[in-house]
């Protein structure tokens, strides 16, 4: 067993048994611990949250940003849907507006957030929301 893993046991141990005459690695571990469940239910809060923003877009709106989330920029949105680039800041606009982005930045983490950075080939119109391919 390396000493790592008999250091993290030994805390462990420690934790389980109460507060009294805790070692600084079993403190460490039961902080770092609190830390990684918190920073875990504030993502879920944040994934759950964006989710719910994205279900407010329609078809082509969760498509475009779905693609801006991917990077993609206003003409090459266009290109894949075979529609202007007009259209697409209009459709980006509504998503922009529908979700409370104030910015590409903003738009982008909820819709990483959203999963939607997950998604098969972004570039495909047959892969978005059906609808729309």
């Amino acid at each position: 067993m390396s000493a790592n893993l008999e250091i993290a046991l030994r805390a462990l141990f420690e934790i389980a048994d109460g507060p009294s005459e805790r070692s600084e690695e079993a403190d460490l571990l039961d902080e770092n611990t609190r830390k990684a469940i918190n920073v875990r239910r504030r993502r879920h809060e944040m994934k759950v949250h964006a989710e719910k923003l994205v279900s407010l877009l329609t078809s082509r709106e969760k498509d475009t940003l779905t693609l801006v989330t991917l990077g993609h920029s206003t003409k090459s949105i266009a290109c894949v849907f075979d529609i202007s680039p007009r259209t697409v800041e209009i459709h980006r606009g509504n998503a922009f507006r529908k979700i409370n982005a104030v910015s590409t930045a903003d738009a982008v983490r909820i819709g990483v957030y959203a999963g939607l950075d997950l998604q098969e080939d972004q570039t495909d119109p047959a892969h978005l929301s059906e609808s729309q391919a």
